[in-house]
C-alpha cells in the first residue's frame, strides 16, 4: 500500500513537472513571438523615421534650390528666402562645405552617406561623393551642374547610374532613397 501511495505520489510530480515544461515551453514560444513583434514594429519605426528624416531634409534641398534661384536674380522673396537659410544652414553651405551637409545626413539617417560610400565604393573627397549628397537632398538638376560644373545632362546620368547601383545593392534600407514622389512639391 505504501509503495503504491508513492508510485502515485510519484505519477502526480512528474505529471505536475510535465505540465512545466509545457507551460514554460508555451511561455517562451509567446515571449519569442512578441519580441519578434516588438522587433519588427520597431524596424517599421525606424524605416518610418528615416523616411521622415529624408523628406525634411529634401525639402531643405528645395529650399536650398530657392536661395539659389535668388541669389542668381531669378527670385524676389528674400525674406522669405533668409529665413530658410537660417533654418538649413548645412544645406546653404553647399558651395563651400560638403562636409557639413554630409554630417548632418548622417546624423539625422542612421550614417546613410557613410554607409552608401562604403557600400558603392564611392571614395572621400570626390565629385561622386558631392553628388550623392546632392541627390540626397533633391536639389535640382540645374543646381546639381552648376555646383559640380557638369552638365544638366550628365546630372541625369549620374543620377540615373546612381540609382540603378543603389537598387542593384537590394538592401532594404536604401530603397526609400530611390523611391521617388515621397515629398510632394513645395
Amino acid at each position: 500500500m505504501r509503495k503504491t501511495k508513492l508510485e502515485a505520489e510519484k505519477s502526480r510530480i512528474l505529471e505536475l513537472y510535465s505540465n512545466l515544461e509545457k507551460e514554460a515551453a508555451a511561455q517562451e514560444s509567446r515571449s519569442a513571438a512578441m519580441s519578434d513583434d516588438f522587433s519588427s514594429r520597431l524596424e517599421d519605426l525606424r524605416l518610418q523615421l528615416g523616411r521622415e528624416r529624408l523628406d525634411r531634409l529634401r525639402r531643405g534641398g528645395r529650399y536650398s534650390y530657392w536661395m539659389w534661384m535668388e541669389q542668381n536674380g531669378r527670385s524676389s522673396d528674400a525674406h522669405i528666402i533668409n529665413g530658410l537659410r537660417k533654418e538649413f544652414q548645412e544645406v546653404c553651405a553647399l558651395e563651400k562645405d560638403t562636409r557639413a551637409l554630409e554630417r548632418r545626413l548622417n546624423a539625422d539617417l542612421d550614417g546613410i552617406v557613410s554607409h552608401l560610400k562604403a557600400d558603392l565604393g564611392i571614395r572621400e573627397h570626390t565629385e561622386d561623393e558631392k553628388f550623392l549628397c546632392y541627390w540626397l537632398i533633391d536639389l535640382k538638376p540645374d543646381m546639381i551642374a552648376e555646383l559640380l560644373g557638369i552638365s544638366n545632362n550628365y546630372v541625369y546620368v549620374k543620377t540615373h547610374r546612381l540609382e540603378k547601383r543603389i537598387r542593384d545593392l537590394g538592401k532594404a534600407e536604401y530603397m526609400p532613397l530611390i523611391q521617388k514622389n515621397l515629398t510632394k512639391s513645395i
